[in-house]
């Protein structure tokens, strides 16, 4: 499957697969740009990875903990662009 897909993908789209990162498996048991997907009776969900979050969590508060003596508004500056994604 993952042959005749990266043919496709080679040939008549003109785009390059890494071959170390791409294979073919369910969807759930991947995990895409920090999500994965999950499914209950045919209900499909997306659910954050873990890494995900702590990686969120230590650039919270890379920016929070020297923070304790200054400005709230230079805190907001900082924590904005990482909170608007």
């Amino acid at each position: 499957m993952l042959a005749s897909i990266t043919a496709y993908l080679e040939t008549a789209l003109k785009l390059r697969v890494n071959r170390d990162k791409s294979s073919v498996s369910r969807p759930w048991q991947r995990k895409f740009l920090g999500y994965s997907v999950y499914s209950r009776k045919y209900n499909m969900r997306l659910e954050v990875v873990p890494e995900a979050i702590k990686r969120f969590k230590g650039g919270l508060r890379a920016v929070l903990r020297p923070g304790r003596s200054r400005s709230i508004y230079k805190a907001v500056e900082e924590l904005n662009p990482k909170l608007l994604g």
